[in-house]
């Protein structure tokens, strides 16, 4: 029987390709998943090569359903990325 993870890291991305694999390799050893949401209006689609290369989940948002407007990346996020363990959020 699989142990329920106990920590996850939950990223929302967008363009995130040169600073995804440093981000995620800086993580791996203290989380048990990772589980990134891609922002539908990402252009690089390096950053879903790299997802998918090093995340256990990856999922693709729009803008809207994340609870973000315009461009601020500030905002506070309405909808998390579904991890089964404890979440850290990156932004």
């Amino acid at each position: 029987m699989d142990r329920m993870p106990l920590i996850a890291l939950d990223m929302i991305v967008r363009n995130a390709s040169r600073s995804l694999v440093r981000a995620i390799e800086s993580v791996r050893p203290h989380v048990d998943e990772i589980v990134i949401g891609i922002d539908s209006r990402t252009e690089d689609m390096e950053t879903y090569k790299v997802a998918t290369k090093y995340a256990d989940t990856v999922l693709t948002f729009g803008h809207e359903d994340i609870g973000l407007t315009g461009d601020s990346g500030n905002a506070p996020i309405k909808q998390s990325v579904p991890a089964r363990g404890c979440t850290i959020k990156w932004k």
